[in-house]
This record gives C-alpha cells, structure tokens and sequence, in this order.
C-alpha cells in the first residue's frame, strides 16, 4: 500500500507543479502583452484561486486514474475512493500552503 501511495503522491505532486508553471507563464504572457514588464506583480494568492488550483489538480488525477482504467484495481487493493482522493490532493494542498507561506499570501 504504501508503493501505491508513493506513486499517486509523485504523480500529484508533478500535476501540481505542471498546473502552478503552466499558470505563472500564463500570467506572465498576459502582463507583457499588456504592456507591463514585471509580471511578478500580477500574481496575487487568495484562498478561493489556491482553493480552484487544488480540485483543479484533484479533477486531473481522477480523470487520469479513471483514463488509466485502475480504479477497479486500486478498489482490489482495498483503497477507498476518500483515500484516494486524500493521496491526489495532498502535495496540492502542500503546494499551496508551501506557496503562500514563502509569497506571503493566501488564506
């Protein structure tokens, strides 16, 4: 059991970080072609955007699972759907929480 959370947690945390880089170039193309040219400024953390990032990131693992086809395997090792949910919202939820520690915002 504890392979099997290793791997969902890895492949959580590699969503996350996908998600938080594809974000921050997103925004940083948004505040040149607005004519800006600090677009470290336009990144603002509030708990309702960290809150969208982390079922956002929990959506794309239950879509992979589901795509993957090894929910009916995960449920022959006995993993119950909230367990499963815990080990791919887990390192989003660290994330943020590590991110709005060091940034100085968030909830």
């Amino acid at each position: 059991m504890a392979g099997l959370a290793r791997l969902y947690l890895l492949r959580s945390a590699v969503t996350w970080l996908l998600a938080r880089l594809l974000l921050a170039v997103v925004m940083a193309t948004a505040a040149l072609l607005d004519g800006g040219t600090d677009a470290g400024t336009t990144v603002v953390f509030d708990a309702i955007g960290e809150a969208v990032i982390v079922l956002a990131c929990a959506a794309l693992g239950m879509v992979d699972i589901r795509r993957r086809g090894e929910r009916a395997l995960l449920g022959n090792f006995g993993v119950r759907p909230a367990v499963l949910v815990a080990w791919i919202a887990g390192p989003a939820v660290a994330g943020e929480i590590v991110l709005a520690l060091l940034l100085g915002g968030g909830a």
